[in-house]
């Protein structure tokens, strides 16, 4: 019985990983423009220098989570970004989940 309750436990773990899921960048909202906003992946570290990405928002970007609309987005969430092309010279979002609200 023991064996099995390990072995269920892991099954479990294991299916809440989805390693396909992980967002392209994630970090909080610096600035919010008409379309687009500016995003810093901050670690935490008040010393280190972070770049700052711009992300474009297009009708068929999906935004969830806290704020659903593009217009409820500001500076200060916290948010988690899949873009459609991560090489193309403008950075659109194809989903946008905003994990928290800024202050």
């Amino acid at each position: 019985m023991g064996k099995l309750a390990v072995i269920l436990g892991v099954i479990l773990l294991l299916a809440g990983c989805n390693p396909f899921d992980s967002s392209n960048y994630q970090g909080l909202v610096v600035s919010v423009d008409e379309t687009s906003f500016m995003l810093c992946p901050c670690e935490g570290n008040p010393e280190a220098e972070y770049p700052i990405y711009e992300i474009f928002v297009g009708n068929d970007t999906e935004i969830v989570g806290v704020r659903t609309e593009f217009m409820e987005i500001e500076q200060g969430d916290e948010v988690r970004v899949w873009v459609k092309d991560e090489e193309a010279a403008e950075l659109v979002g194809e989903r946008i989940s905003v994990e928290s609200m800024g202050e």
